[in-house]
């Protein structure tokens, strides 16, 4: 018989498979969404370097001879009026400006956006020897770029950088550029990094607690019934958080191929998580000294099944699997059961065939009155379970060799609460199974008295 003591032994090393998935999967998610969000920032900034380029008159530069001169000049008046505009209007941008350049390869200022009376105001002319090499690349690749942080005698920026071009010669006169500050940026990152970053600590605090509670088979019952309330609610909280996350980063545009897969997989590896936090949290609920109580009522049973079956027709059309009653006997057939515990029953056996069903085969459900008792089976033809295997199965936290390296994820835990419940109900679970032609499981629950 399966001991309370063989759950302890064996979940240290669930837990420390759940902690390396937790953590992977944080690491991996918040890199992810700091690269992300970063590269997206960026991106923006650059885009609106290269919008205001667009709408700088070449005309007007070229009427510019980059000295005080022009300070009554009409050309300039009307670029500075523009770029003060943007910067008005953007409240992110702290400096947007025009450089040229000279002949020996140094940057000057044709103009910006600050009022002549600003401390910060550099006037046309002014030498820029800051400039770095993303100016010169600008110049001569002829594309927008962004650097930063970088410093300069006004401060720490982030700086996007656009070409504006002759269209008669092809050839770059000037460059706009837009600065916002370092920490404004960093701010904006971190802050929506945070969010994933958060999460994955307070999985990874909440399964460290697990796995202390875990470790003392006394310490465990008591505080068994705290343990079950904040895992049902601050992991799978946190974990639906994670999907949510990621089904509106899987949105946004202009993601590539390796960034599209490697949201999928995460979003599978948060799904299988959820199962097994699932899974851990059915086995807590009946696994200790006090008895399950069961919430008894009238039943139908093949209404029951009916509904198990409708639950999982998604899941078994996504492999051609098809599901069947069949053998359903004519009438009302009533057993006097805890529907939701008996539900969960024919849901993980159900959900097993399922899984290790082979593509395009069938699985079957039927049942039938034996004496005082109700007989159900579920048949798959899937992988089967080896006979040194199939009493194992039952004690949870055991997973068969074939089952393991099939390439479906699990704890070992959904036959072990089958078990518990059915025989909480006075029935039996068995099995008779072939490997490589399928399953039968096989539930026997008493008939409700006259």
């Amino acid at each position: 018989m399966f001991e309370p003591t063989h759950i302890i032994f064996r979940s240290k090393w669930f837990f420390t498979l759940l902690i390396a998935v937790i953590f992977i999967t944080g690491v991996t998610l918040t890199a992810y969404v700091y690269s992300f969000v970063n590269q997206t920032d960026l991106n923006s900034l650059a885009r609106g370097a290269q919008t205001i380029a667009s709408s700088i008159d070449v005309s007007d530069i070229s009427e510019l001879k980059g000295s005080e001169d022009d300070l009554t000049n009409p050309a300039y008046l009307a670029i500075k009026a523009k770029l003060h505009k943007i910067q008005s209007v953007e409240s992110d941008v702290r400096f947007v400006y025009i450089n040229g350049r000279h002949a020996d390869g140094t940057f000057f200022f044709y103009a910006d956006s600050e009022d002549p009376s600003s401390d910060d105001y550099s006037p046309p002319g002014q030498d820029y020897p800051e400039a770095d090499q993303s100016f010169v690349d600008a110049f001569e690749t002829k594309q927008p770029n962004v650097t930063g942080p970088t410093s300069d005698r006004w401060g720490t920026w982030v700086t996007a950088l656009a070409p504006i071009i002759d269209p008669n010669t092809g050839q770059v006169i000037a460059t706009v550029g837009m600065d916002i500050a370092a920490s404004n940026h960093q701010r904006y990152v971190l802050t929506n990094t945070a969010i994933p970053a958060l999460i994955t600590l307070l999985l990874l605090a909440l399964t460290f607690i697990g796995q202390r509670m875990s470790r003392h088979e006394q310490q465990m019952v008591e505080l068994k019934s705290e343990f079950v309330s904040i895992a049902s609610h601050e992991l799978r909280s946190p974990l639906n958080g994670i999907t949510w996350a990621l089904d509106n980063i899987s949105k946004a545009p202009n993601l590539t191929l390796p960034q599209t897969n490697m949201i999928a997989d995460i979003k599978t590896t948060a799904g299988n998580l959820m199962g097994n936090i699932n899974d851990i949290l059915n086995a807590s609920a009946i696994t200790g000294d006090k008895q399950t109580k069961l919430m008894l009522e009238q039943v139908d049973l093949g209404g029951l099944l009916k509904a198990v079956a409708d639950q999982q027709l998604l899941t078994a059309e996504e492999r051609n699997i098809k599901i069947t009653l069949s053998t359903i006997p004519v009438g009302n057939h009533i057993l006097n059961i805890d529907k939701e515990k008996i539900k969960r029953v024919f849901s993980n056996i159900l959900s097993n065939s399922i899984k290790y069903s082979k593509p395009d085969s069938s699985v079957e459900i039927s049942f039938q009155k034996a004496g005082d008792a109700y007989l159900i089976n579920f048949t798959d033809h899937g992988i089967g379970i080896p006979l040194a295997d199939q009493k194992k199965v039952f004690e949870g936290y055991y997973r068969s060799a074939n089952a393991m390296h099939s390439g479906v994820t699990g704890t070992g835990l959904g036959l072990y609460f089958a078990q518990k419940i059915v025989e909480l109900h006075g029935g039996k679970v068995w099995l008779k199974s072939e490997e490589n032609k399928g399953t039968t499981m096989f539930v026997q629950l008493p008939a409700t008295k006259s």
